[in-house]
Protein backbone atom coordinates (compact mmCIF):
# COMPACT_ATOMS: atom_id res chain seq x y z
CA UNK A 1 0.00 0.00 0.00
CA UNK A 2 1.68 2.93 0.95
CA UNK A 3 1.93 6.76 -0.54
CA UNK A 4 0.76 5.46 -4.03
CA UNK A 5 -2.78 4.23 -2.43
CA UNK A 6 -2.20 7.56 -0.02
CA UNK A 7 -2.17 9.75 -2.83
CA UNK A 8 -4.71 7.64 -4.86
CA UNK A 9 -6.60 8.63 -1.99
CA UNK A 10 -6.03 12.26 -2.29
CA UNK A 11 -6.88 11.91 -6.31
CA UNK A 12 -10.21 10.51 -5.33
CA UNK A 13 -10.99 12.99 -2.77
CA UNK A 14 -9.94 16.17 -4.81
CA UNK A 15 -12.42 14.31 -7.27
CA UNK A 16 -15.19 14.40 -4.68
CA UNK A 17 -15.45 10.45 -5.09
CA UNK A 18 -15.42 10.49 -1.07
CA UNK A 19 -16.55 6.84 -0.69
CA UNK A 20 -14.17 5.67 -3.18
CA UNK A 21 -11.04 7.41 -1.38
CA UNK A 22 -12.60 6.77 2.07
CA UNK A 23 -12.19 2.76 1.13
CA UNK A 24 -8.81 3.27 -0.20
CA UNK A 25 -7.66 5.28 2.29
CA UNK A 26 -8.87 2.77 5.04
CA UNK A 27 -6.89 0.29 3.47
CA UNK A 28 -3.36 2.52 3.68
CA UNK A 29 -3.97 3.11 6.90
CA UNK A 30 -4.77 -0.63 8.00
CA UNK A 31 -1.19 -1.11 6.30
CA UNK A 32 0.50 2.08 7.77
CA UNK A 33 -1.10 3.48 11.07
CA UNK A 34 1.05 6.67 11.47
CA UNK A 35 0.49 7.67 7.98
CA UNK A 36 -0.25 11.46 7.80
CA UNK A 37 -1.43 12.46 5.06
CA UNK A 38 -3.50 9.12 4.68
CA UNK A 39 -5.27 10.92 8.02
CA UNK A 40 -5.89 14.42 6.80
CA UNK A 41 -7.78 13.10 3.85
CA UNK A 42 -9.58 10.78 5.63
CA UNK A 43 -10.56 13.25 7.63
CA UNK A 44 -11.22 16.22 4.67
CA UNK A 45 -13.39 13.46 3.27
CA UNK A 46 -15.46 13.02 6.34
CA UNK A 47 -15.28 16.99 6.57
CA UNK A 48 -16.85 16.66 2.93
CA UNK A 49 -20.04 14.81 4.10
CA UNK A 50 -20.72 16.57 7.65
CA UNK A 51 -19.20 13.59 9.34
CA UNK A 52 -17.77 16.26 12.06
CA UNK A 53 -17.09 13.85 14.86
CA UNK A 54 -14.83 11.19 12.48
CA UNK A 55 -13.81 14.46 11.13
CA UNK A 56 -12.02 15.44 14.42
CA UNK A 57 -10.84 11.63 15.17
CA UNK A 58 -8.62 11.34 11.93
CA UNK A 59 -7.17 15.04 12.20
CA UNK A 60 -6.41 14.14 15.92
CA UNK A 61 -4.90 10.68 14.32
CA UNK A 62 -2.50 12.52 12.62
CA UNK A 63 -1.42 14.75 15.00
CA UNK A 64 -0.60 11.81 17.23
CA UNK A 65 1.20 10.10 14.63
CA UNK A 66 3.72 13.31 13.57
CA UNK A 67 5.86 12.26 16.96
CA UNK A 68 6.38 8.84 15.20
CA UNK A 69 7.46 11.00 11.67
CA UNK A 70 10.86 11.81 11.90
CA UNK A 71 10.48 15.33 9.44
CA UNK A 72 7.67 16.18 12.14
CA UNK A 73 9.23 14.81 15.25
CA UNK A 74 11.73 17.93 15.66
CA UNK A 75 8.32 20.54 15.32
CA UNK A 76 7.04 21.52 19.12
CA UNK A 77 3.76 23.11 19.70
CA UNK A 78 4.07 26.73 20.83
CA UNK A 79 3.33 27.81 24.11
CA UNK A 80 -0.44 28.99 24.77
CA UNK A 81 1.46 32.53 25.57
CA UNK A 82 3.41 32.57 22.16
CA UNK A 83 2.48 35.20 19.83
CA UNK A 84 1.78 34.44 16.21
CA UNK A 85 4.87 35.66 13.73
CA UNK A 86 2.42 37.77 12.35
CA UNK A 87 0.77 39.78 14.90
CA UNK A 88 1.19 42.99 15.53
Amino acid sequence: MGPNHGQLGNILYRARRFEEAITVLGKTLGQEPDFITAHVSLGLCDLARNKYDLTLIEFQAGEGAMQYNPDFAALKKPSRNARHPFAP
